[in-house]
C-alpha cells in the first residue's frame, strides 16, 4: 500500500463538468478508494453550504466540507469552524450596495440560504435564494442568517468605487464575470490549514486539486498541488502534478497513480 494522502478538492471543472449535478460512478469508486486506505477527502470550494449541490453534500464518498473559501468547514456532517458576517456588517454591505446603484446583484451566501438585493438573475431559480427588499432586512430578521461571503455580477466601473470602500474587510476576487468578497484573511489556503490543525491531520500529506485561478490559494498551500488537465495554463505552471481532464474523470485517474 502507498502513502495515504488526503485531498482537497474543487468542485467546478475538477471534479463536475460544466452543466453536471453529479460525480461519474468511475469518481465516486475512486474516491471510497481512497476512503478504504484511510485518506480523508475532502470538498474545497468557494461555494458556501447552501450553493454546494445536494448530491455532493449528502455524499458518503466526502468526510467534510471546506466552504466559503474557509469560513465554514464540517466533518463527518458536523461543523467544527464558523465565520460569519454580523448583522452589521451585512446591513453595511445592502447600505453601500444601494448608494452606489449598482445595476445587478449582490448575493449573500449563507449556510441555508442565498439572499439577494437588486436583480434577480436566471439561474436564481430554487428555493435557497431569497430576495430582500431593503438594506434593513438582516438586521431585523427574527433569525441569524449566518453568512459567510458575498458576491456580485456588476461589471460596471461603479463596482471599483464600491470594492475600494470595502477593502479593508474583505479581499475582493475579481472574475470575467463576476466578483467575490471573502473576509480578510480567508481563503482555500486557509480553508485546508483550518482543517488539518482541527483534525490533526499531517500537512505534508496533503493533495489539492483545481483548475482555476480561484484555486490559486490551497494550490500554493498544499504540499502536493495538482492542476486538471483542463486547467489554464496559469495554474499548470504553478502545480507539482497535472492529470487528466475533468470529463475523463481526471481526479480519479490521479488517485490511482498515487495510491493505486
Amino acid at each position: 500500500m502507498g502513502k495515504i494522502y488526503n485531498f482537497f478538492l474543487d468542485i467546478d471543472g475538477t471534479m463536475l463538468a460544466k452543466g453536471k449535478q453529479t460525480l461519474s460512478p468511475r469518481l465516486v469508486e475512486a474516491l471510497k478508494f481512497a476512503q478504504s486506505q484511510g485518506s480523508k477527502i475532502f470538498i474545497n470550494t468557494g461555494r458556501t453550504k447552501a450553493f454546494v449541490p445536494y448530491g455532493l453534500k449528502t455524499n458518503d464518498c466526502f468526510d467534510g466540507l471546506c466552504c466559503g473559501c474557509g469560513t465554514y468547514v464540517e466533518y463527518q456532517g458536523k461543523t467544527v469552524y464558523e465565520h460569519y458576517l454580523s448583522r452589521e456588517k451585512l446591513t453595511e454591505l445592502c447600505e453601500l450596495y444601494l448608494k452606489h446603484e449598482l445595476n445587478s446583484d449582490i448575493i449573500f451566501e449563507g449556510y441555508e440560504r442565498m439572499y439577494y438585493l437588486g436583480e434577480a438573475l436566471p439561474w436564481f431559480n430554487s428555493n435557497s435564494f431569497i430576495k430582500i427588499n431593503n438594506p434593513n432586512y438582516f438586521k431585523t430578521a427574527g433569525f441569524e442568517p449566518k453568512v459567510h461571503k458575498f458576491s456580485t455580477h456588476n461589471k460596471e466601473e461603479k463596482s471599483a468605487v464600491f470594492f475600494d470602500e470595502i477593502s479593508s474587510d474583505y479581499d475582493i476576487m475579481i472574475f470575467p464575470n463576476y466578483a467575490e468578497g471573502v473576509p480578510v484573511g480567508f481563503d482555500k489556503g486557509k480553508a485546508m490549514q483550518i482543517t488539518e490543525e482541527l483534525l490533526s491531520l499531517d500537512p505534508k500529506l496533503s493533495v489539492a486539486v483545481g483548475d482555476s485561478l480561484n484555486d490559486a490559494a490551497m494550490l500554493k498551500y498544499a504540499a502536493t498541488s495538482v492542476a486538471m488537465g483542463n486547467a489554464t495554463d496559469e495554474v499548470k505552471s504553478m502545480c507539482d502534478i497535472i492529470t487528466d481532464t475533468v470529463e475523463n474523470d481526471g481526479v480519479a485517474k490521479l488517485i490511482y497513480d498515487l495510491m493505486g
